[in-house]
C-alpha cells in the first residue's frame, strides 16, 4: 500500500565539469552529496548531465538535468541502498525536479520499494531543507 513520506534534503554546491563534445548544446556533468532527514535519513551521491539551453544569457539559470541519487540510509527506518532517478529544469526563477525510485535497485530493507515524487523550488543547484513529498510502497 502506497503511503505519502516527507523529507527535507540539504546538497553541497555542485561540482560542475564542462564537457566540450563539439555539438550545438552545451553542457557540463555535475557531482554533489546529499543529506536527508525526516522519513528518510542518510546521505546521497547525486551525478547529473545538464544541458543548457539556446538563446538565454545566463545559462546558469535556463537547463535540463537527468541523473541519479545513489542513497544509503532508511526509509520510514527501513534500511538498505537504492537509485532515485532524477530529472527536470530550470528556467529564470523557476526550479522543478522529478524523483523516481529504481525499483530493481534497491538492497537490503529498500529491495523492491517503489515511489516517486516532485519538488518546486528557487533556482540554484545548492538547496538547504528542501522539503519533497514522496509516494513510497514497500513490497
Amino acid at each position: 500500500m502506497a503511503q505519502t513520506i516527507t523529507t527535507t534534503f540539504s546538497s553541497k554546491a555542485w561540482d560542475m565539469r564542462p564537457q566540450n563534445l563539439g555539438i550545438a548544446f552545451e553542457h557540463d556533468h555535475a557531482i554533489t552529496e546529499i543529506h536527508f532527514k525526516g522519513d528518510m535519513e542518510g546521505v546521497g551521491t547525486g551525478s547529473y548531465v545538464v544541458t543548457y539551453l539556446h538563446g538565454h544569457s545566463s545559462k546558469k539559470e535556463h537547463f535540463s538535468y537527468s541523473g541519479q541519487i545513489l542513497f544509503e540510509g532508511t526509509i520510514c527506518g527501513k534500511k538498505g541502498n537504492i537509485i532515485i532517478n532524477e530529472g527536470g529544469w530550470s528556467r529564470g526563477d523557476r526550479f522543478h525536479a522529478s524523483w523516481i525510485f529504481d525499483t530493481a535497485s534497491g538492497s537490503g530493507e529498500l529491495q523492491g520499494l517503489a515511489g516517486e515524487g516532485e519538488y518546486d523550488s528557487a533556482p540554484g543547484p545548492t538547496k538547504t531543507d528542501q522539503v519533497v513529498k514522496l509516494d513510497v510502497s514497500f513490497p
